[in-house]
C-alpha cells in the first residue's frame, strides 16, 4: 500500500490562494482544491473541518500580503504607502479584493470594527503629520481608506482611462492626501485657538 500523501495548512491555503486569485473566495472548493494539489479530499479534511476555514485562512492570507505590500513601501508619506499597498493588492489579487472590498462578508469585519492600530502607528512616523492626536489621524485614516478603496475598485474594475499609469495614481493620491492632511492640520489649529479662547475667558 502506497503511504499517504500529507500536505500541511500552508501548502492547502496556497493552493487555495492560486484558485480565489481568478475564481474569489466563493470559488474555493475542497474538490477544486484536492485537484490542484492531485490528491483526495481527505489530506484537506486532516487540516480544516470546513470549506469556509480554507476560505478564512486565504482572507487572512491576502490581508497579510497587503501588510508587506505596506512594509516594503516606505515612500516616506504613510498615506502614500497605504495607497500603493491598496492598489497593488488590488492589482494582484483582483478577484478576492472584489470579494473582501465589494461583497457583504464576515472576514473582515472584525478588522472593520477598529481602524488598524498598525496602520495608525505607521501614521505616526510621518513627519507631515506630527502634532496630530490619535484620534485625528484615526479620523485621517478612515477618510484616506474610503479614497483608497474607491480608487482601487476603480483600478480593478477597469473603470479608469486605459492609459492610467501607476505614477499617475500615486500622484492623484498624493494630492487627496495633502489636501486632506492640510485640512486636518487646519481644523486642529481651530479646535486649539477654540479651547485656548474658551480658556481665558
Amino acid at each position: 500500500m502506497p503511504p499517504k500523501v500529507r500536505f500541511t495548512r500552508e501548502q492547502i491555503v496556497t493552493a487555495a490562494l492560486e484558485i480565489a486569485r481568478t475564481e474569489g473566495l466563493v470559488g474555493i472548493t475542497i474538490r477544486k482544491i484536492a485537484a490542484a494539489l492531485g490528491c483526495s479530499i481527505a489530506p484537506i479534511y486532516v487540516n480544516f473541518s470546513h470549506i469556509d476555514e480554507v476560505r478564512r485562512a486565504v482572507a487572512n492570507r491576502a490581508i497579510d500580503t497587503g501588510r508587506r505590500i505596506l512594509a516594503e513601501a516606505d515612500t516616506g508619506s504613510s498615506l502614500q504607502d497605504i495607497g500603493v499597498a491598496s492598489v497593488r493588492l488590488a492589482r494582484e489579487y483582483p478577484a478576492i479584493f472584489r470579494d473582501l472590498v465589494l461583497s457583504p462578508n464576515d472576514y473582515v469585519a472584525a478588522q472593520n470594527e477598529t481602524l488598524d492600530p498598525e496602520l495608525v502607528a505607521h501614521m505616526k512616523g510621518d513627519p507631515d503629520l506630527v502634532g496630530l492626536r490619535e484620534d485625528q489621524l484615526q479620523t485621517l485614516l478612515l477618510k484616506m481608506r474610503v479614497f483608497h478603496v474607491g480608487l482601487a475598485t476603480a483600478v480593478v474594475n477597469g473603470i479608469l482611462p486605459r492609459n492610467t499609469e501607476d505614477d499617475e495614481i500615486i500622484r492623484l493620491m498624493n494630492q487627496t492626501a495633502g489636501d486632506l492632511v492640510t485640512a486636518a492640520h487646519l481644523r486642529a489649529a481651530n479646535r486649539n485657538s477654540n479651547d485656548k479662547d474658551g480658556g481665558s475667558e
